[in-house]
């Protein structure tokens, strides 16, 4: 099970979203990018409410994801909600995730896990993350 992140904007009430990626266990962090003529896109969560809108600029890298939360005019959610204030220590998180696998090892030091994480498809940005074009993951 995975589960699924966006980029919510604050105001106004009806609140637009981009789907930033998906964290899984067993996967390194699933990046999305967004070019803004795509947007909205059918997993940016209830598109029929800004279907005019575009976006500020297109996602096509963590920097360009840590930009929009820099303007204070949106902020990371996940897919239950939850709001995360500390969205820098987040996303460096999401950069660092290893599908769980070293989490798992310190905890359970007498049965580590022995398989391999799986690397998803898709161009690597200057930071080597991995994002994919719109494969429809999400």
């Amino acid at each position: 099970m995975g589960t699924n992140f966006y980029l919510r904007q604050k105001q106004p009430t009806i609140r637009r979203t981009i789907h930033i990626g998906k964290r899984s266990w067993g996967w390194l962090f699933h990046w999305d990018s967004c070019d803004e003529s795509e947007y909205p896109r059918w997993c940016d969560e209830d598109p029929s409410a800004y279907q005019s809108d575009s976006l500020p600029h297109s996602i096509t890298c963590v920097d360009d994801i840590r930009a929009y939360l820099k303007t204070g005019e949106w902020e990371l959610v996940d897919e239950y909600g939850e709001v995360y204030p500390d969205w820098e220590a987040e996303i460096d998180g999401f950069c660092n995730w290893d599908g769980g696998k070293s989490s798992y090892n310190k905890r359970h030091p007498d049965e580590p896990v022995m398989w391999e994480v799986h690397i998803p498809s898709g161009y690597h940005d200057k930071e080597g993350q991995i994002f994919d074009r719109g494969s429809g993951f999400c």
